[in-house]
């Protein structure tokens, strides 16, 4: 989906969801932006993509536990002094094998990155 697919998508949908909505797009652009920041080398379009399709298709409503999960997986990268996984969820809402990696690597719960 391009992005004016998606600006079209949101001209489309009732005022109130995207009112809904726009906190959790700003957490999105924020956290893409920080993730940025954590390694200059991490390709913006991979980080794009990987977000998207964190909170879309099947995955559409995890956008504030998708936030909070990468967070959490930002700072524990930091504290360890290694890169975080770029891609956390598949399409069908498992963990992606970059996940799994980075919690077998670094000792890392499942359950610590997705809690509540």
């Amino acid at each position: 989906m391009t992005y004016t697919d998606q600006t079209n998508h949101l001209r489309t949908k009732p005022m109130l969801d995207v009112e809904w909505e726009a906190p959790i797009i700003a957490g999105i652009l924020q956290e893409m932006t920080n993730w940025l920041q954590v390694s200059p080398k991490i390709c913006p379009e991979e980080v794009c993509k990987a977000m998207h399709i964190e909170v879309s298709g099947q995955n559409t409503g995890n956008g504030a536990v998708m936030l909070d999960a990468r967070k959490r997986l930002r700072v524990r990268a930091a504290d360890l002094g290694i890169l975080p996984p770029i891609s956390v969820i598949c399409e069908d809402g498992a963990p992606t094998d970059a996940l799994l990696d980075f919690c077998k690597t670094t000792g890392t719960s499942l359950d610590w990155v997705f809690a509540d």
